[in-house]
């Protein structure tokens, strides 16, 4: 056992913050150790007390000396003497404790990990991984870290060992950072995308918010000029005291059967197809066949033709999968050409009732077709497109079209195609192109290489349909409603030229009530050298004939109809007229006669 001693208060002071236990004995016997501290403190404390009670209290408060235990290097005691504080023995037992734990703690320099150096552990060996040789750090693609002997092995499975993702030895990826810290921004990027998305709201409501006051100072202005022309036109209606023309067309339309000189009497009705799908109609004078769209007996569409004047059913002809959207025929040559919202036309032969050849012009459906009735030119068919194209075949060479018409300014769809004939204003003819938007005229020139002159008639508007009347060359034009009118109108022109420029020469304007949500295509009917103009209001459930006189008086007159009308056909047979209204399965014969003189 190691003998102790104890210094003086300043040599204990000096080195009391470098005790040391250097022999294993004493490490290994901690509590032998302690016992004899506290028999020789006890003793040395009698000692003191009885000399001095100042000197304990010097000793307290400056803390421990230094308790050194010599051992040799065999590991035996040696005599050398030994400091031991001279504090209180519980406070010594506390101290000891203290520093053999200080001792034992990880370095701080380590950042308290229990993984070791660099603060890794592979999740395989459980062991700390290295920064190089066969364990040094890698991961893999799916970010999960590992060593590398030991991911090689478990990579036999072709999986990650943590998620199960698939993973090969290519994959295996080297980390060259001896300490790794992920900083968890999510919040704050989650925070900063809030912040772009709301300055991006903020942006859009502004430019919103400046484009709503340059509408509203617009709206403003055509207000006010729109107040000053009625106070305008109301002041001169007063000095001229002039009947509304509105107010007279009101009148007009409520008649029925008054004094017009017209009258409508129904003949017959015609049940077409249970299945209510008819939609187009027309009539070939030379063969005496009224021909209607409906819908087959089994899947498709096809035409219903009908013999005048008993209209009984003849043939049924199968066309195409889809709606029929036109008809188009050649008397001369007995073909009727079908356009549907499918990518190819087809063209039948009337004579024995088949297909006689097919045209596709693309990838685009086809809605309009027409077939020229112009000297010299009675074998092209004209196909109009869903996108505003026009395509001209030879009807004897069907595998390829020869022109191609497209107007840049408008592409919206050709819903109708009218072929014009030679006259003295057009030597050659041409043919009308009516779109959704737009109404163009097509003048062949007297050179096939000078090709056609393209002049737009109608602009900016809502065309329903078109009705051309080849005989006293006027053109009919239905249109909707827009945001400069409210009411359908039915403009009658003429098509002529003026200073060489193809122009329409409107003869009258015939205003409806109200507008109609359902496409009706009207009509103009050709009796006793007058024009008249067919057609149907929905929102009233009337069919209207308009006429105009050699004295210009308008006359309207209107008769009741239950059903919706979609299509109307005039029919002339021996010296009759008959007026055909379609429905979507029926067709209603109207014998339209002169009964006195217009008004």
């Amino acid at each position: 056992m190691a003998s102790f001693a104890t210094g003086d208060n300043t040599s204990s002071d000096s080195s009391s913050d470098t005790e040391s236990v250097s022999s294993p004995s004493s490490s290994n016997s901690l509590s032998g150790f302690e016992s004899d501290a506290s028999t020789e403190t006890e003793t040395s404390d009698s000692d003191s007390s009885s000399s001095s009670a100042n000197s304990t209290d010097d000793e307290n408060t400056t803390g421990s000396s230094t308790l050194q235990e010599a051992t040799n290097s065999s590991g035996y005691e040696t005599n050398e003497k030994l400091e031991l504080p001279l504090l209180n023995p519980r406070k010594q037992r506390a101290r000891l404790i203290q520093n053999l734990l200080k001792r034992n703690a990880p370095d701080e320099d380590n950042g308290g990990d229990e993984d070791g150096d660099n603060g890794l552990e592979c999740s395989l060996c459980m062991q700390n991984c290295e920064m190089s040789g066969e364990h040094r750090l890698c991961s893999l693609k799916c970010g999960h870290f590992f060593g590398e002997s030991c991911i090689r092995i478990r990579l036999k499975e072709s999986a990650c060992p943590e998620c199960k993702t698939k993973a090969r030895q290519r994959h295996i990826r080297y980390l060259y950072a001896k300490r790794l810290k992920v900083i968890d921004r999510s919040e704050e990027q989650r925070v900063r995308e809030q912040l772009r998305q709301e300055r991006i709201r903020t942006q859009i409501l502004e430019f919103e918010l400046d484009s709503m006051k340059m509408s509203y100072a617009d709206v403003m202005k055509k207000m006010q000029q729109l107040e000053a022309n009625h106070v305008t036109l109301r002041g001169s209606l007063e000095r001229s005291d002039v009947e509304s023309s509105y107010e007279k067309l009101e009148e007009n339309v409520m008649a029925s059967n008054g004094d017009s000189g017209y009258s409508l009497v129904l003949d017959r009705n015609i049940a077409i197809s249970r299945k209510p799908c008819c939609r187009i109609m027309k009539y070939a004078d030379k063969q005496t066949k009224l021909i209607v769209s409906q819908k087959g007996f089994f899947p498709g569409y096809g035409l219903r033709l009908m013999n005048a004047p008993s209209f009984e059913s003849s043939n049924y002809l199968y066309t195409s999968q889809k709606m029929v959207c036109d008809i188009t025929m050649s008397a001369e040559q007995n073909l009727i050409a079908v356009a549907s919202k499918e990518r190819s036309s087809k063209l039948f032969d009337l004579r024995n009732y088949q297909a006689v050849t097919v045209f596709k012009p693309g990838k685009v459906p086809i809605l309009s077709c027409a077939i020229s009735s112009c000297q010299g030119n009675e074998n092209e068919l004209f196909l109009g497109s869903h996108q505003g194209c026009i395509y001209v075949y030879d009807i004897r060479n069907p595998g390829n079209y020869r022109q191609e018409h497209k107007i840049v300014e408008d592409t919206t769809p050709v819903i109708q195609i009218e072929i014009v004939k030679e006259s003295l204003d057009f030597p050659c003819g041409g043919f009308i192109i009516c779109q959704k938007t737009s109404l163009w005229f097509y003048e062949i020139r007297h050179s096939r290489e000078s090709g056609v002159l393209a002049t737009c008639l109608i602009s900016q508007e809502n065309i329903v349909s078109m009705n051309y009347n080849k005989e006293a060359q006027t053109l009919l034009v239905q249109l909707g409603t827009s945001l400069r009118q409210h009411r359908m109108r039915h403009i009658l022109g003429k098509l002529t030229k003026l200073n060489a420029t193809p122009t329409l020469q409107i003869l009258e304007v015939y205003y409806a009530k109200t507008s109609s949500p359902v496409t009706s295509r009207s009509t103009q009917i050709r009796l006793n050298n007058n024009n008249i103009v067919a057609a149907y209001a929905q929102d009233q459930k009337l069919l209207s004939l308009f006429a105009t006189n050699e004295t210009n008086q308008l006359s309207i007159q209107s008769y009741p109809v239950t059903k919706i009308i979609y299509d109307l056909c005039p029919i002339y047979m021996n010296d009759l007229t008959y007026l055909a209204a379609l429905n979507k399965s029926k067709c209603f014969i109207y014998k339209l006669s002169k009964s006195g003189s217009l008004m």
